[in-house]
């Protein structure tokens, strides 16, 4: 199965628009935060060296020609790192050497601020004078661990939040898309349902105010319409097939009576027998238009056991069976399987599938029949030629002959058993399909059990 297969559908693409809109807000929102946040902690982390500088800087003093702090000022007194560095340095705190040697450093080049990665440090160098004198560079340092702490909680709350907005946001958008689509999805499969048997069905939602509405009464537009046409077919059918049953027995009756006469001769008896057995296809033919055009498209159209109609398709074909010796065997899972469909119209269906299997069969036909969950199933197996695999649909279209019908020999047929049996199927809630088995020909009529 394609993996995108899903991604095409409506709602899924919908919700693939929502959460990347969402996701790209949310990703800006979470780098803004942490970008501010990082902002405000530097001008934080300036601010308290400047206001330590400026705290250290009132201690400082000028005695002897030596810079001196006071006693307030002392290492034991402060929370900081301090150095002061010029012709008389007096006085640094103790602590990391390495502080102490950016410290200088800074003194050295006039580095005003500068921040070490280890230990996780910032220094802010400020100028000592005295009177317009410059006497030395005073050096205080604050540490980063405390802010760096703050921004990594920061980013971790963030893209946890991030997370859950999206995750929220996702499973809502699911929810809200499946709730307004739902009502399509089963508008679509009851209209699909109705089509196939009842016609007459309608949403009946009032005149349209909203999309729903209005996709309802174009749905009971488009059923309305089809009704009609079904039911012109219906007529068209049935009022064609009754006015040539009557000239068809004629013909029939006609040539049986002059193939009967003695003085008839054998090569005229021999067009004669075809053309009855020619009018004999053509009177089945009609028959299963006239069920076609009477049966009541439902899936209660009533009941019978599968072997009585079996037996009348196997029947009908048994002359032309005995004529291209081939024999057809029955075989049924249980004698009592039935399925919820008439007799007359189960028969209407087998009669063209057992004919096919006959009239291209090598030798044998098999006709089974077995209940597959809740269907019955009668699947016709010939020893032919087979069906091409491209021709699995096509063969099932009116006037259609597939490739093993237009072979040297093959029987001529107008090509619209297979249709009208399908149709005749679908109508009562089954199917045929047919099988590209490789080995002969292969057509599975299935019906809804009782």
């Amino acid at each position: 199965m394609n993996p995108l297969a899903h991604f095409r559908g409506l709602r899924a693409r919908l919700l693939a628009v929502v959460i990347a809109a969402v996701a790209g807000t949310v990703v800006v929102l979470t780098v803004g935060f942490n970008v501010v946040i990082a902002h405000r902690l530097h001008h934080e982390i300036a601010a308290v060296l400047d206001a330590r500088a400026a705290a250290a800087q009132d201690t400082v003093r000028l005695v002897n020609r030596r810079v001196v702090l006071t006693s307030q000022s002392q290492p034991d007194s402060l929370d900081s790192k301090l150095w002061v560095f010029g012709p008389h340095a007096v006085s640094e705190t103790r602590g990391d050497p390495r502080l102490g040697r950016a410290a200088a450093e800074m003194a050295a080049s006039g580095t005003r601020r500068r921040n070490l990665a280890q230990p996780p440090t910032a220094l802010l160098a400020v100028p000592v004078v005295s009177h317009g004198q410059r006497l030395g560079t005073l050096v205080v340092a604050a540490s980063l661990a405390p802010y760096q702490h703050t921004r990594r909680i920061a980013l971790a709350v963030s893209l946890a939040l991030a997370l859950f907005v999206l995750g929220a946001v996702a499973a809502l958008s699911r929810w809200m898309l499946n709730a307004a689509l739902r009502p399509v999805a089963q508008m679509t499969r009851s209209a699909a349902e109705w089509s196939a048997w009842d016609l007459d069905r309608r949403f009946d939602l009032g005149p349209p105010t909203d999309e729903l509405s209005q996709l309802a009464a174009t749905l009971d537009s488009l059923l309305g319409r089809l009704a009609a046409a079904m039911r012109h077919e219906q007529r068209l059918s049935a009022e064609l097939s009754h006015e040539l049953r009557t000239p068809l027995a004629k013909i029939a009756a006609r040539a049986q009576l002059a193939a009967h006469e003695p003085e008839t001769p054998e090569a005229v008896r021999a067009d004669l027998e075809a053309i009855t057995h020619t009018a004999g296809q053509m009177g089945v033919l009609l028959e299963t238009l006239m069920a076609a055009a009477r049966a009541d498209p439902g899936p209660d159209s009533g009941r019978s056991e599968l072997d009585e109609p079996i037996g009348r398709a196997v029947e009908s074909c048994s002359v032309v069976a005995a004529h291209r010796k081939v024999t057809v065997g029955v075989h049924l899972a249980s004698p009592c399987l039935q399925a919820r469909v008439e007799s007359a119209l189960v028969e209407r269906m087998l009669s063209p599938l057992v004919e096919n299997a006959v009239l291209f069969a090598r030798s044998s036909v098999d006709v089974r029949a077995a209940r597959n969950g809740p269907y019955a199933e009668v699947r016709v197996v010939d020893d032919g030629p087979g069906i091409d695999a491209a021709e699995l649909q096509d063969i099932f279209k009116p006037a259609h002959r597939g490739t093993a019908a237009r072979m040297p020999g093959a029987h001529s047929g107008a090509g619209l058993g297979l249709a009208l049996a399908r149709r005749l199927a679908r109508s009562a809630g089954g199917d045929i399909s047919a099988q590209a088995t490789g080995a002969g020909g292969c057509f599975t009529l299935s019906l809804p059990c009782p």
